[in-house]
């Protein structure tokens, strides 16, 4: 045999080859031998190839092979096994391509995986690939991390892939190589996806519903907003005449709120243009941009049904939801907001301590109806800034503006439209008054900021500083840090978050000036947008004037809308504290008729509780041993570490974790782009004296919503275990310019108090120096 093997070999052109495996039933569906077989690459001579050959053949009777053989029914025996010998590719590039995808299961798109030269790192597991995400219809790229192969080629790529699966008639695992301007495909086997999900039933984050709830939620919200939410989505369901999601889409975990990815997934599947997973990583900061898969694109796919294919009747009812706020523009939002004011003025009028506890429970009604109204603009504010955003992101890159979309970033910056960005800038005025006053600078400086509090609340009406402080307060005091929960005291009632923030900014030496922060943002946004506009130049008439006009509309729609989602939220807040006012009125009642311990007790009882004390129906011994109970579970939830991901798996069992970092960094979602480098401060408390943030030091905190914006003027970067592009807290560090990463796992812990980060907010990555 030794003689024919030479013949052969001599025929083949001799020179360097691969010797591959090839035993019977190696690659049947369901049962993949991958690794389990020796295969060789880059053999050269006949005393090389002769012992490789040999060395194929004895490795069918490894021990592992027996043993998996044992496992998948098949008897303990060697297979029979035959040596593939081919001349080797001088690759390029090199990889595997799957025509579905090999983990979650879909069946939609296709996945390419390479790296420069051989692919032999790749199929060893040594290294962390290039990956592209296609969509097998269409071939349209919907997913990049690295550099991978280019468009093109990988259409191309994707196109012969699909062409093996067809003459196989099965889904295929395919071996390839790039050299010399073609492809070649060195194997192909059926690919052996992961069931769908991995098993998984539902999926929760608790990006996004953290940034405004961080802390274990009161009962009382937890009463009012599930409801809230719930009463919209079954409105926005009849609008559209849709069958309903199976599963939950909103569940308490630890004490805090978490999103169910899969159902948002679920439901998407309903708009048969729009990519499943654009919640991902606009909303629940899924680890990357659009153009790069998140955290779940691995751990799960779309539940299981088809795409609809919706008739003309559902179009015409999207038209009519989508059509008056796209043609009325921001007059229509503000039109909405006006309303929502003006019937809270209406209601604030009525004094509450004139009003009986029945009055007071109707102006909670009251109060909840206004918020409602107000909660679809904030709904129908944050899908045009998500649509916009998210589809100009697709035509910087799809157009070939820019090879990732960080370049949306810059564009959308500093735009100066946020009522957040107005908090700033008076903020900015306080600072510059109590540095001209020398006995604000000195109790600012006090250890103990009691004592700037009371310097504060000691100067006249008049002076210039209190004038100031008063409409600060009176324009932003319904704020607060875990604004939505209605147990956390506004501003204007305990102003400690401001004052800290305060004696941060005094103390320290200035930083950029306003108008020069805004002269710079404003040039790098010219840049940026020259930057676009040269790279279609190119194009001839009249691809590139249709491009081009394309790129105008949705970056004037980005810019319209992207500030609505934090302003309509700004006004929404509004409510909330007339609804904590209401309720802590109704706690005095309570509390003077004995029926409460103290008033703030009505936080830890549900609105139903409340509405049976109030008339004697619930006994205050029950509503006591209630109480006590939940206090103490909130201080257990308090004590303990919640994950940024909870996967809940058919079988019953449930895996708590966050995200991984790569390279030497930690991976999140780019949410605000720039680079800034600084001290670390991991912050828990806003408000706590230890806690402090220096001007120029790095913000890291779990989530940040916009009661924090006084700490980002501070901060010269932010990173944040929750959150997304389109959070609250990356629209305030765009407006402001501030390089924001979100959904950073487990950050707090992971970046040393103190340590010097770099936070590269395009690139979704922050690195710690040793």
């Amino acid at each position: 045999m030794a003689r024919e093997i030479e013949a052969a070999y001599a025929a083949l052109g001799e020179g360097a080859c691969a010797v591959r495996s090839s035993a019977a039933g190696e690659d049947e569906p369901g049962t993949s031998h991958a690794g389990l077989y020796r295969s060789y690459l880059d053999v050269e001579g006949m005393d090389e190839l002769l012992d490789r050959i040999l060395r194929c053949l004895e490795s069918a009777r490894k021990s592992e092979v027996l043993d998996y053989r044992e496992r998948r029914g098949a008897a303990r025996e060697a297979p029979r096994m035959a040596v593939l010998v081919q001349r080797m590719v001088r690759a390029e590039r090199a990889g595997v391509a799957f025509t579905v995808d090999p983990v979650g299961g879909r069946t939609d798109r296709m996945v390419v995986e390479s790296v420069a030269g051989s692919g032999a790192p790749i199929t060893s597991g040594r290294v962390r690939p290039d990956r592209q995400i296609l969509a097998r219809r269409e071939g349209r790229i919907e997913g990049v991390e690295g550099d991978g192969l280019g468009p093109a080629r990988a259409r191309e790529l994707g196109n012969l892939a699909l062409a093996i699966e067809k003459t196989l008639g099965a889904p295929q695992d395919i071996e390839w190589a790039f050299a010399a301007g073609s492809f070649h495909m060195l194997q192909s086997r059926p690919a052996v996806p992961g069931p769908a999900r991995h098993g998984v039933e539902s999926f929760w984050t608790s990006a996004n519903a953290q940034e405004a709830l961080p802390d274990p939620v009161s009962p009382l919200t937890w009463s009012l907003l599930p409801p809230l939410v719930e009463r919209g989505r079954r409105a926005l369901f009849r609008s559209l005449s849709l069958a309903d999601v199976p599963g939950e889409y909103l569940r308490l975990f630890h004490g805090r709120p978490y999103f169910n990815v899969i159902y948002f997934r679920d439901f998407l599947l309903d708009f048969p243009f729009l990519p499943a997973g654009v919640f991902d990583h606009l909303i629940f900061g899924g680890g990357g941009s659009a153009r790069r898969p998140g955290l779940w694109e691995a751990e799960e796919s779309p539940g299981g049904r088809d795409r609809p294919r919706p008739g003309p009747l559902f179009y015409f009812r999207l038209a009519r939801l989508a059509v008056p706020p796209v043609l009325g523009g921001r007059g229509f939002l503000e039109s909405g907001i006006r309303r929502f004011l003006a019937r809270l003025a209406r209601i604030e009028r009525r004094p509450l301590r004139a009003a009986g506890a029945g009055d007071l429970l109707a102006r909670v009604r009251e109060i909840e109806e206004a918020i409602y109204r107000a909660f679809l603009g904030h709904v129908l504010g944050t899908a045009l800034a998500g649509g916009y955003y998210e589809l100009l992101g697709i035509a910087i890159v799809r157009f070939g503006i820019a090879r990732d979309e960080s370049l949306r970033g810059r564009l959308t910056s500093g735009l100066g439209e946020t009522l957040s960005r107005a908090e700033g800038e008076a903020f900015e005025e306080l600072v510059a008054l109590a540095r001209g006053d020398a006995t604000l600078v000195s109790a600012l400086g006090a250890a103990d900021l009691s004592r700037a509090r009371d310097a504060i609340r000691a100067l006249v009406p008049d002076h210039p500083f209190a004038a100031a402080y008063a409409r600060f307060l009176a324009r932003f005091g319904h704020r607060a840090v875990g604004e939505a929960d209605l147990a956390n005291p506004r501003w204007v009632e305990d102003d400690r978050v401001v004052v800290a923030a305060l004696a941060a900014a005094v103390g320290a030496p200035q930083g950029e000036e306003r108008v020069t922060r805004d002269a710079r943002l404003a040039r790098e946004r010219r840049l940026a947008r020259a930057e676009a506009e040269r790279s279609r130049v190119a194009l001839p008439w009249p691809l590139g004037t249709l491009r081009r006009l394309v790129f105008r509309h949705l970056l004037a729609g980005a810019v319209r809308y992207l500030p609505y989602r934090e302003n309509v939220k700004f006004h929404v807040l509004r409510g909330f504290l007339a609804l904590r006012a209401t309720f802590l009125e109704l706690g005095r009642r309570l509390a003077g008729q004995e029926a409460l311990a103290r008033a703030e007790d009505v936080f830890f009882l549900t609105r139903e509780e409340i509405e049976s004390l109030v008339p004697g129906r619930l006994e205050p011994a029950a509503a006591g041993g209630k109480i006590e109970e939940r206090r103490r579970e909130r201080e257990r939830w308090l004590a303990s570490h919640p994950p940024l991901h909870v996967a809940l798996l058919a079988d019953g069992k449930r895996i708590e974790f966050g995200g991984t970092g790569e390279g030497g960094a930690l991976a999140g979602a780019g949410a605000s782009p720039g680079l800034a480098k600084g001290r670390a401060r991991v912050v828990h408390d806003p408000a706590a004296e230890r806690e402090r943030l220096a001007p120029g030091e790095i913000l890291v905190a779990r989530t940040a919503d916009v009661g924090w914006v006084p700490l980002f003027l501070s901060a010269s970067g932010v990173v944040l275990e929750c959150g997304g592009q389109l959070s609250h807290a990356a629209v305030v560090a765009r407006e402001l310019g501030i390089p924001l990463v979100a959904g950073v796992a487990r950050a707090t812990r992971a970046i040393p108090d103190g340590a010097t980060v770099t936070v590269d907010g395009s690139l979704g990555r922050v690195y710690i120096e040793p």
